[in-house]
């Protein structure tokens, strides 16, 4: 269920513009470029979710630890991937509605994490109200879509959650047991 909270965009207008600006390139692995982006009529602010992808990005604990991966933000030229903070309406056109819930997803026919702005202001239950937490879970959580990895179950009760678990969804895994929530791929 998305939890109580402030209003957020239901419905944009399927444009999406570049938040303007770049980055030096972090990590030390495969270089991945990104855009940010946001949809037309989502009323966020694009610098502040721009800082937010990037600082998640850029974070020790992300998709780069140990020279997996590099990231570099460029406005112009060919992403290798793009982050879009999306409409409600938008989302469920790119990612589809095969569950009744607000999600967000990766369209790798459009290389295009979708971020559900209704996630972005609202969060997940599982979080508990952290919204700063959910926000990098879901940054992670759909960039290592983007990078190439599937979905993941709680290994055993009581254990940090994988970031590639749905913990927008709930973070009990059937017969397995109940995982703490968890932004990160190497917490």
């Amino acid at each position: 269920a998305l939890p109580p909270g402030g209003p957020f965009t239901q419905r944009g207008g399927e444009r999406y513009d570049v938040v303007q600006g770049t980055s030096k390139v972090f990590g030390s692995g495969s270089l991945h470029r990104f855009t940010v982006e946001l949809e037309a009529g989502v009323t966020d602010d694009g610098p502040a979710f721009a800082a937010a992808v990037e600082k998640t990005l850029s974070d020790p604990h992300s998709w780069g630890r140990g020279g997996r991966a590099s990231f570099q933000r460029i406005d112009t030229g060919v992403p290798d991937f793009r982050v879009t903070l999306t409409s409600s309406l938008t989302v469920r056109k790119l990612c589809g509605y095969d569950l009744p819930y607000e999600t967000s997803c990766y369209n790798g026919d459009l290389a295009r994490v979708v971020i559900n702005d209704a996630r972005w202001v609202r969060g997940a239950v599982a979080y508990q109200g952290d919204l700063a937490r959910y926000r990098v879970y879901v940054i992670n959580h759909e960039v290592g879509h983007a990078l190439g990895h599937a979905h993941l179950q709680c290994p055993r009760n009581g254990a940090l959650a994988p970031v590639m678990m749905q913990q927008t969804l709930g973070v009990t895994t059937p017969g397995v047991g109940t995982c703490k929530p968890n932004p990160y791929p190497f917490p």
